[in-house]
């Protein structure tokens, strides 16, 4: 159970808590800092006047009484009449309280984050040349500095004299409010930079050389944002520069040693014949090299592949004609041979006659980034796939459904022999045929949170079913030990068989890895008031990182897409959610072991104990009348064939209109409806207004 204690504690995410109505209650610290509001300002607060989008709200409102968690992006507005986009997750808590509350939690969207990683670097920049610079003065460098980080920014510097009257408890004359001394005293005795949020927004930074407090710089940003320690980092190291500064004019190499080497990024000094001459410790970490082993090489033999030369020449002459390069992506080499996606900055720099000397390589890892996008676009390809599929699937559902329906009457009817031998072969086609499509749709749908009392053998025949052509395909030779006897379980068999889907297309890859085919088998049993199925085969041994991948779902592993990690790790999530478990055993040579836990349906035994009494729901009595509403022709033709054999009268409508009109100077015993209708009016739409005039009849609908 989550408490406030929990919920409130400083993070990396901004926390509200609301009660029944979306009323905040309380929030954490960085809830105030994004929004820009005072802790007395923003609690009373409804959800509705800090989202700039009503639709959050809408679905957290739909959301089955919020019990669910809704995750997504959006806009809030800001105390300072800017809106702000972030990532949030919101959903109801569970508290020691009876009544419900929810819970917004927030971060700044990653594009903001981008832009942050931005800034700094032009800060480094801005502090880099101030080295080479002694006619900047300190005011004037020290806006100029904060001005990176907000357009808007004010600064202050406070004096010796003014630190010490601080310290002596006079505050007459200073230029801040007298209720930041504390804060302002507090940094000072530290020595180190502090962001106080108290109205607006302020940043403290200690200029000092050596031990010695020089000054304090105040800086009041116009709006609320969030720092991290990296830019705490930058203010400091901003603080040791402008002290420096202030003390002689100069700076030491061993300073700007210190400076070079704390910066995240590679940066990487060349001569204007593309030698190395300087390089920071990131690149060491980056690259896998030495300083001594980059420094005196060539910088494009070095990093840059040899189908990529080409590629370094035209971009390194660019930069020593004098043109700045930004946001280039290019593909570097590590030593061990590894690649990197790489984001490339290069600029040229000179001597004091102006002559351009050579180019500074600031350079970004974007491997991981780069994955994750291209993971997330496959997805989507994934998605609308999906949705093309689950469109041709129920176009060639409304064609298969007098296929299937003509035959079984010919059978009835027939009596030739042969004639009966060669429509049962149409018949048995056209049946695998359907439950290829109907297996396709029912995996299309989506039921994601829909729980409802499953036959897992069902789920585990379905599944097989739809991988049967490409198990035999790929010379896999498969075995099913079902234990017709197990019960049922409460869970959405759609979750269970995408899991059970993803296990066999990864059983497969791994059988075809390095053997064409192999021997899957599957089994279900009931063990220790448990349903267990286990999928075994023949293929690679699992690798321990491959284990855990299955097991996290922002794992993405570098394999081209060879097996569905994401897929499969939110199916594992999905199987957690209603208690169930995965377990994975593997030993060189033999295979592998994937074992699945679900708990059973509670006061329902088996399978038999919700079957249908199939006698008792056929229509006994003849001479009823139906009304049959359809706009497939072939579709009437076959269920009209069918009600009259039975001995029943049968009426068409061609949509919902018609079948009303109908329903306005006629009495039907039984309808039977399409639910997808031209016009808009849906078989649901009928059944809602037959229900409205007499429900009875709104009973005996068949869909």
């Amino acid at each position: 159970m989550l408490t406030y204690k929990d919920l409130l504690m400083t993070g990396p995410e901004a926390i509200c808590v609301m009660d029944s109505n979306f009323c905040i209650k309380q929030h954490n610290q960085l809830a105030g800092i994004l929004l820009g509001f005072r802790s007395e300002a923003l609690a009373g607060r409804y959800l509705w006047d800090i989202l700039n989008d009503d639709l959050p709200l809408q679905r957290l409102r739909e959301s089955k009484n919020g019990d669910e968690w809704l995750r997504g992006e959006c806009e809030l507005k800001t105390s300072y009449n800017l809106p702000i986009t972030v990532r949030f997750r919101a959903g109801s808590v569970m508290t020691n309280s009876s009544d419900k509350e929810y819970v917004l939690a927030f971060r700044e969207s990653d594009g903001i984050i981008y832009s942050n990683q931005e800034r700094r670097i032009q800060a480094l920049k801005f502090l880099k040349d101030m080295i080479s610079n002694s006619n900047i003065i300190l005011e004037d460098g020290l806006l100029r500095f904060a001005k990176i980080f907000d357009p808007n920014v004010e600064t202050i510097i406070l004096s010796k004299d003014m630190i010490k009257e601080m310290k002596e408890g006079v505050y007459d004359g200073l230029p801040i409010p007298k209720s930041l001394t504390e804060v302002a005293l507090k940094v000072i005795d530290q020595k180190n930079v502090l962001f106080h949020f108290e109205e607006f927004l302020w940043c403290f930074v200690p200029i000092y050389s050596k031990s010695e407090i020089q000054n304090l710089a105040c800086v009041k940003f116009s709006k609320p944002h969030l720092y991290d320690e990296n830019d705490k980092w930058v203010f400091n190291l901003a603080g040791m520069i402008f002290g420096a500064y202030t003390n002689t004019n100069s700076f030491s190499q061993s300073l700007f040693q210190a400076i070079f080497n704390g910066i995240d990024y590679p940066i990487i000094f060349i001569d204007n014949k593309g030698i190395i001459t300087l390089c920071n410790s990131s690149s060491e970490s980056v690259y896998g090299y030495s300083a001594s082993g980059m420094i005196g090489k060539p910088f494009g033999k070095l990093v840059f592949p040899i189908d990529k030369q080409a590629e370094y020449e035209e971009l390194f002459s660019r930069v020593i004609q004098g043109n700045v390069i930004k946001e280039s992506d290019v593909i570097q080499l590590r030593k061990d041979m590894t690649y990197l996606d790489m984001k490339l900055d290069a600029y040229p720099y000179s001597l004091d006659n102006g002559e351009i000397a050579g180019a500074i390589f600031i350079l970004r890892d974007f491997s991981e980034k780069k994955r994750f996008l291209d993971k997330m676009r496959q997805l989507e390809k994934s998605a609308a796939l999906g949705e093309i599929l689950s469109s041709v699937a129920n176009e060639l559902n409304n064609d298969l459904t007098p296929m299937i329906g003509f035959p079984q009457l010919l059978l009835a009817r027939c009596k030739d022999k042969e004639m009966i031998d060669i429509i049962s072969i149409i018949d048995e086609a056209a049946k695998k045929c359907s439950n290829i499509v109907h297996n396709v749709l029912r995996l299309a749908r989506n039921d994601q949170n829909h729980l409802m009392y499953s036959n897992i053998n069902q789920v585990i025949i379905n599944a097989i079913g739809l991988r049967d052509n490409q198990l035999q395909s790929s010379n896999i030779q498969f075995q099913l030990n079902l234990d017709e006897n197990i019960p049922l379980a409460l869970a959405n068999p759609l979750d269970i068989e995408r899991l059970f889907l993803h296990i066999l297309e990864y059983a497969e890859q791994r059988m075809m890895e390095y053997q064409e085919g192999g021997q899957l088998i599957v089994e279900s049993a009931f063990v220790s008031e448990n349903i267990i199925i286990r999928f075994k085969d023949t293929g690679a041994c699992l690798l321990n990182d491959e284990i855990l991948e299955i097991a996290n779902p922002f794992s993405i592993p570098d394999r081209h897409d060879r097996h569905p990690g994401l897929g499969l790790s939110i199916s594992y999530h999905n199987l957690r959610e209603i208690g169930g478990d995965i377990h994975i055993e593997n030993e060189m040579g033999k295979g592998n072991i994937i074992t699945i836990k679900l708990p059973v349906a509670k006061g329902i035994y088996s399978n038999k104990d919700i079957a249908i009494d199939e006698k008792s729901s056929q229509i006994s009595e003849k001479g009823k009348k139906i009304l049959i509403v359809d706009d497939e022709p072939d579709i009437v033709k076959l269920v009209v064939e069918v009600v009259e054999d039975m001995g029943h009268i049968s009426e068409i409508a061609k949509d919902g209109q018609q079948a009303m009109q109908k329903l306005k100077t006629d009495h039907y015993d039984l309808i039977i409806t399409d639910i997808r209708m031209p016009c808009g009016f849906t078989g649901e739409k009928l059944h809602y207004f037959i229900k409205l005039r007499d429900i009875a009849l709104a009973q005996k609908m068949i869909f």
